[in-house]
């Protein structure tokens, strides 16, 4: 069996109804189709299945509604969760590691209301991950010229936290931007221009990655609903003069169902880093035994495991929902 259960943690950043939870609910959707089940399986506990089912199909129900017409989807999240997959290949029944999503809600991003306990909380685990996943709201990137991204994707205090996280850990940072609500862009040829305005919309966050060693950015365009798409997004005026986005959305065609694309790429990037990072780590602890240890072929099912989803990513990249920044080693 493993010698050990190493830990991944994975850091959800992104405003309120950005889409966290729902790239989650996706994402766990396809987890049977993420690697051969001859290679290696996930486990879970049961409040975590429980809670993604439940996401899950609150966004099949989206479909329900008459004609064009959209239901409501996912909430966006008030409290912290800490979800967990475990990982396993099949000749042991001990999991190799563990990938912890933290989901916190967006407001902890703004300095001036992230106060208290869950906030000392929240700057520890930003110390604690090992990868960082930036939730891009598209159309309040693109729609009006960017003038919603500042409210709706948090970019500044993003920029500033991960900023700090790069200039004080030797490790550097690990972020993957993934673009959700992105599929009218898609449809139209315009993935080109998604990833330049990521770029773009996190200029100095994009700076500081070059210039960090071991440090590393993807951006991937997940359609996480695939049939629903936007109609307009619509400034809307309050009575106090404030100007927020209202999100008009359809669907495709009356008979549309939930078809989401790209969902497992995100998946083969964590997967790969994780698993990268969890040998790294056994070989470090067992400094003058690797020798002994590769002998007995401890990691050889995790080795064999990191092979199969590189050469799964190689197969089916998409070159129009993944871009690739790799500055250091």
């Amino acid at each position: 069996m493993p010698s050990t259960t190493t830990d991944f943690n994975i850091l959800m950043l992104g405003s309120r109804g950005a889409g966290k939870t729902t790239l989650l609910a996706v994402m766990w959707d396809q987890l049977g189709n993420a690697i051969d089940r001859s290679k290696g399986s996930f486990q879970y506990e049961h409040s975590t299945a429980s809670y993604f089912g439940t996401a899950a199909g609150e966004l099949r129900r989206m479909y329900d509604s008459p004609g064009l017409s959209v239901s409501p989807g996912i909430s966006g999240t008030d409290t912290p969760r800490a979800l967990s997959i475990k990982l396993c290949t099949n000749e042991h029944l001990k999991p190799h590691l563990t990938i912890n999503f933290w989901d916190y809600p967006g407001g902890l991003l703004n300095p001036e209301s992230s106060t208290g306990a869950e906030a000392d909380k929240f700057q520890s685990r930003i110390i604690d991950a090992h990868y960082f996943f930036v939730v891009v709201d598209a159309p309040a990137l693109l729609e009006h010229g960017g003038k919603f991204h500042a409210i709706r994707n948090y970019p500044y205090p993003i920029q500033y936290m991960l900023h700090n996280r790069l200039k004080s850990d030797p490790r550097g940072a690990k972020v993957l931007f993934v673009v959700v609500k992105c599929e009218k862009y898609v449809n139209e040829g315009r993935s080109k221009e998604v990833f330049q305005a990521v770029q773009k919309g996190y200029s100095n966050l994009f700076s500081d990655i070059q210039e960090s060693q071991h440090s590393s950015v993807d951006i991937c365009l997940v359609e996480t609903l695939g049939s629903i798409i936007l109609d307009k997004l619509e400034p809307v005026i309050t009575a106090t003069g404030l100007e927020y986005p209202r999100y008009h959305f359809r669907k495709v065609s009356e008979g549309a169902c939930h078809s989401p694309r790209n969902t497992s790429l995100p998946l083969k990037i964590i997967l790969d880093s994780a698993i990268t990072t969890s040998l790294a780590e056994r070989r470090l602890s067992y400094e003058g035994l690797n020798w002994f240890r590769d002998l007995l072929g401890r990691d050889d099912d995790l080795n064999d495991l990191l092979v199969h989803i590189k050469e799964m990513a190689t197969s089916t990249s998409d070159l129009n929902a993944h871009f690739a920044l790799r500055p250091g080693a």
